[in-house]
């Protein structure tokens, strides 16, 4: 319970603002990362035959609401990027429309040409479809920690 509730012994506004200070610095330290890559790429004539995606497992209440860590369903521990990049293949566009981990799989194989076989019980689904859709979608997720477990499934409709 300290993990998760803080409510009974608050961390000071000091201790938040340092948390996030350094959750952002790592953030601006990953950002400084991607761009080396794609330089390098750009450097070494690959960018036209690479797609670089990057993603993350879960966010941070950094003190929101009192709370630390991810272990909750708020919007600040479970929306993470997810950025599919090739500089010609893809158009810039922001997709509202939720996804899941459990879409990576069948992403990657569609965007290297493939299809996922009919008989793989997957959950996900590729999401390159999605970018101009506003249909709604259920996405799951679980949290399995301090021997809990707490599964959602919650329909999302986009904005």
């Amino acid at each position: 319970m300290k993990a998760i509730d803080l409510w009974n012994n608050p961390v000071s506004n000091e201790a938040i603002i340092r948390a996030r200070r350094a959750y952002y610095g790592s953030c601006s330290f990953v950002d400084d990362q991607i761009k080396q890559i794609l330089d390098v790429l750009e450097k070494c004539g690959l960018s036209d035959d690479t797609v670089v995606i990057f993603t993350s497992d879960h966010g941070d209440m950094l003190g929101e609401k009192n709370l630390g860590y991810k272990m909750h369903w708020y919007e600040d521990s479970a929306r993470v990027p997810m950025i599919i990049y090739h500089p010609t293949r893809y158009r810039s566009a922001v997709v509202n429309t939720p996804i899941s981990g459990m879409d990576l799989l069948p992403t990657m194989v569609e965007i290297a040409g493939g299809s996922v076989d009919e008989n793989w019980d997957l959950d996900g689904s590729s999401v390159l479809p999605l970018v101009n859709s506003k249909e709604p979608r259920t996405i799951l997720g679980e949290y399995m920690g301090k021997f809990n477990m707490y599964l959602a499934n919650v329909p999302i409709t986009p904005p």
